[in-house]
């Protein structure tokens, strides 16, 4: 929870979507989501200060007046004279929790506010993706490992959004996780094989994850940083996994 919240990362802060393993066991999956949930309540409400400071008025002075004879007066006229008037100060600080969407004061804004006002205000769900497969040969997580990430999903919905992972992990009727699945890579001629790096990584191609293994997000790295033109890479992966995508759900 401390990593998640606190420190210099605070993940939950920036980051909508996290990640990992559950080695630590199943309670690494509600204290984030403990933490989640507490940081989204606080991060309704701010902190709103209010600081009043008052001075007496010029009036003030000759207020208490009324009511005494001509005589007092003169008298109370010359001990002021003959005198500075004190001034006293009085400042007031209160603070109260207000719902953070209370309307506030119109900033002045600049180009880059008018840009970003475009953009749909960023959600305050957090959500978090558990580590069930890897790509790389000879990896540990077998499959007791991946069973037992499905069975922590589900116990855990409203904050585990779906795997990490080589396959869909939806096996039951009612599951709607998403899975993401790295290793993903288009040879430079035949789409059919990919092979892998030389460092254990096991490369797929879109048509494989996507139209076979029922994925829903395919991340590239290498294959797009490497390319000599990494935009019209990135455009080739996009065309072939929506063309994967779009047989999949036609079939």
């Amino acid at each position: 929870q401390k990593q998640y919240t606190d420190g210099p990362g605070k993940a939950v802060e920036w980051a909508h979507i996290t990640n990992a393993h559950i080695l630590p066991g199943a309670a690494i999956v509600t204290a984030l989501a403990e933490a989640a949930s507490a940081w989204r309540e606080k991060k309704k409400y701010e902190v709103k200060t209010d600081i009043t400071v008052g001075t007496p008025r010029p009036e003030s002075l000759s207020e208490d007046d009324e009511g005494k004879d001509d005589e007092d007066i003169k008298n109370l006229k010359a001990l002021q004279a003959r005198r500075k008037a004190s001034i006293v100060s009085i400042t007031t600080v209160s603070q109260s929790y207000e719902p953070a969407n209370s309307p506030r004061a119109p900033i002045p804004e600049c180009e880059e506010d008018v840009i970003f006002s475009k953009l749909e205000e960023a959600p305050l769900d957090r959500g978090l993706l558990l580590l069930a497969q890897m790509s790389s040969a000879g990896n540990l997580l077998d499959d007791a490992y991946a069973k037992a990430c499905v069975e922590i999903a589900r116990k855990n919905k409203d904050f585990v959004m779906g795997f990490i992972a080589q396959e869909t992990q939806n096996t039951a009727p009612d599951d709607q996780f998403i899975t993401m699945t790295p290793g993903c890579q288009l040879p430079s001629g035949d789409e059919q094989s990919a092979g892998g790096d030389g460092l254990g990584q096991q490369y797929n191609t879109p048509q494989k994850l996507i139209g076979e293994k029922n994925v829903d997000i395919i991340i590239v790295g290498r294959g797009i940083i490497g390319a000599s033109d990494p935009v019209a890479e990135a455009e080739r992966y996009r065309r072939k996994g929506w063309e994967a995508y779009t047989a999949r759900i036609s079939a």
